[in-house]
């Protein structure tokens, strides 16, 4: 955990000093969470429920192994598609509380299933933490708070579906971010399926920080569902 941890600073921690030290506006990057804060959890929210429907692919790539990673690409897609529809309104000026609570609630279950399940131990809530915090917020930083954001600068938002104004840079930053998974930490050969699914997965992210207008909104959806879905993954190994 120290060089994953070790890692997820060096790639957090230098574009957010960036934006500070260069006093970048901090909205164009989304770090204006003053501002948008209620719009990330909103859309945040509803990502994550709809980033839901790729659960069954990734049980599928444990089933089926490599016929499985297809499977999971298709519901990705879909789930991209239902995504800019699901966020085809403006966010509402009430109802963020009820998404928190159970957005909390979210965060709390995957500890109470492993403790149930007789696996609960400070290793699996440090894992959680890591997911949660180094993996959703520290990757969201680096890809969408500050690649994503950089790139619409250069090449502008042109496009719009149901609402979420995006540009080239959300393409880009998509295949940026899954050439960056091609190769893991302590691999012994490049991964070619995940770095696909992590670049369709890059485009669902880089949709909800378009509309939320701060990488807060893909970091709830990223870093919620991979804390969860890791634990959940332990748990139920049978290891």
């Amino acid at each position: 955990m120290v060089a994953t941890t070790v890692i997820t600073l060096l790639w957090t921690i230098p574009p957010w000093a960036y934006v500070v030290l260069t006093k970048r506006d901090r909205a164009v990057y989304g770090f204006d969470f003053a501002r948008k804060w209620r719009p990330a959890v909103h859309y945040g929210f509803w990502g994550f429920v709809v980033g839901l429907i790729q659960v069954p692919g990734f049980i599928a790539i444990g089933v089926l192994k490599t016929p499985g990673f297809f499977v999971a690409y298709a519901l990705v897609l879909v789930s991209v598609v239902l995504v800019f529809y699901a966020m085809r309104r403006d966010p509402p000026s009430t109802g963020i509380r009820w998404k928190l609570a159970i957005l909390a609630v979210l965060l709390i279950l995957p500890s109470v299933v492993a403790s149930l399940a007789g696996k609960m131990s400070i290793g699996i809530i440090g894992w959680q933490a890591y997911y949660l915090f180094g993996t959703g917020f520290g990757e969201e930083i680096r890809s969408r708070g500050y690649v994503q954001s950089r790139l619409n600068e250069a090449f502008g938002r042109p496009w719009t579906i149901w609402g979420t104004q995006f540009g080239p840079g959300l393409l880009i930053a998509s295949v940026l971010f899954g050439l960056s998974h091609l190769y893991q930490l302590g691999a012994t050969r490049l991964d070619p399926f995940t770095m696909l699914g992590a670049m369709l997965g890059a485009l669902f992210f880089g949709a909800v920080r378009e509309r939320a207008g701060s990488f807060l909104g893909s970091a709830v959806v990223h870093g919620m569902s991979t804390a969860s879905l890791e634990v959940y993954r332990d748990v139920f190994s049978g290891s």
